[in-house]
């Protein structure tokens, strides 16, 4: 089974690509994006004290509401599932209600694929307003992802 890696590219300055190769299967990885006890476990940067996700609702047009629990202050965002094609495609929206830096949602699309006997993901968000908020979203997600990386080796 293929070893954790991991790849960011900044095409523009409204999108970010991370490329991640997990040891673990693309039902396992699509699973700790689409159900809440696997998604309160990595989806929160590490410098976080976790998260909680209230109306969790796994439809195209309904979603989720995550709160991020930082020592300063608590970062809530509303989550909308665009598309849902398991195990292979999840396009979400992804709207901070407590940012005032973002006040349009930005897109977040997992493309997973089988690959070396793990699962190849490559995650696109976009539509940011500015390159330093991308920039920002680059340092948390990296850590959400090495989180996941984590969770997927040990379950």
């Amino acid at each position: 089974m293929a070893a954790f890696e991991m790849k960011t590219e900044r095409n523009s300055s409204d999108e970010l690509v991370v490329r991640c190769q997990f040891p673990a299967s693309r039902e396992k990885v699509f699973r700790a994006w689409t159900e809440p006890k696997w998604l309160v476990q990595w989806l929160c940067p590490s410098d976080g004290s976790g998260a909680t996700i209230e109306d969790f609702d796994l439809s195209v047009g309904k979603g989720f509401r995550l709160t991020m629990h930082f020592d300063d202050s608590p970062q809530a965002l509303a989550v909308e599932f665009l598309e849902i094609c398991p195990p292979k495609r999840l396009s979400l929206s992804w709207q901070w209600l407590t940012n005032e830096e973002t006040p349009e949602p930005t897109e977040v699309v997992v493309e997973l694929l089988e690959q070396d006997g793990g699962c190849a993901m490559t995650m696109t968000h976009s539509r940011f307003a500015t390159a330093g908020f991308r920039d920002h979203h680059q340092e948390g997600w990296e850590s959400c992802l090495r989180q996941l990386n984590s969770l997927m080796t040990k379950q």
